[in-house]
């Protein structure tokens, strides 16, 4: 305030001195003798004026250069910008805005775990259920091939399905009437292997029916294991063996392969699945392990 004050003060005297001037038009009258004095030159008293005036004007500027402020220009005031509404689905606490430079920062990668899947055991399908009928009536199914006929005495023996006989004629079994009975030629599969479709056609000179009857339940004469072996039921004393026998040459080596297995105990069955003790050997010594049966024949 003391400097607004003190320079307001300089300004006002130096006014105040200017103005008190003589103006242009001013006489000085002489008192000498009563009489008017000369005037002084006008152009004297113009170029006194112009020059107090001169005077007083750069004591004004100087004193308004020295105490004066140094920007008189207002200080520019920035308004206030007003806040975003919220929208009502907004974040509640928005990001804060960042000034200058900014340093991208790396995304953080959350590793994925990766479960390894666990191996599954393929499942066996289930075992096929089939009834032999190689006769369609009393006519021989077409599809079936004769291989042979020959003729002799025949023996039953309990098995098979719906309470029929099964015959042994010779050295081969099983053997199967039609609708005709022991009366007509008897169909026998070749090497008791119903997946080939050869027969031999059997005339029965005889039949002994002594002391057999029937199954009450379906016994199965013939199975096929899941590498394709194929094995038939034999009436023998097996001694603990068998009773199946089955042919190696029907098993994954194919045609002519000593490999698989040599005979099976009886199948055993299961809601799906049927399954058969088997072993390699035809000796007591030979260790049976379970096989699972793809097609079983009654």
């Amino acid at each position: 305030m003391s400097d607004h004050f003190d320079l307001e003060e300089r300004l006002r005297l130096a006014l105040r001195s200017v103005a008190e001037l003589p103006a242009p038009c001013s006489v000085r009258e002489s008192t000498r003798g009563g009489q008017p004095g000369p005037r002084p030159p006008r152009r004297h008293q113009r170029l006194l004026i112009a020059v107090a005036s001169i005077a007083a004007l750069a004591l004004v500027v100087a004193l308004a250069l020295t105490f004066g402020p140094h920007s008189s220009a207002p200080p520019v005031v920035h308004p206030k910008t007003p806040a975003p509404a919220s929208h009502p689905h907004s974040h509640p606490h928005p990001h804060p805005q960042m000034h200058g430079s900014v340093t991208p920062t790396t995304p953080v990668t959350t590793p994925v775990t990766t479960t390894p899947a666990t191996p599954t055991t393929p499942t066996t399908p289930a075992t096929e259920q089939l009834t032999y009928q190689p006769f369609n009536g009393s006519q021989l199914d077409p599809s079936l091939h004769v291989a042979a006929q020959e003729s002799g005495p025949c023996f039953t023996y309990g098995g098979g399905a719906d309470g029929r006989y099964l015959y042994r004629c010779g050295t081969i079994q099983p053997c199967f009437a039609g609708s005709d009975g022991t009366s007509a030629p008897l169909a026998c599969p070749v090497g008791a292997n119903p997946t080939t479709n050869d027969v031999v056609l059997w005339t029965a000179t005889s039949v002994d029916a002594t002391g057999f009857v029937p199954a009450p339940t379906k016994t199965p004469w013939a199975m096929q294991l899941s590498d394709g072996a194929v094995c038939a039921l034999v009436n023998a004393a097996w001694s603990g063996l068998g009773p199946f026998r089955c042919n190696p040459s029907a098993g994954t080596g194919g045609a002519g392969a000593t490999t698989g297995p040599a005979d099976c105990r009886q199948p055993l069955a299961s809601t799906t699945q049927w399954t058969a003790e088997c072993q390699d050997q035809l000796t007591q010594g030979s260790p049976f392990g379970v096989q699972p049966v793809a097609k079983i024949w009654f």
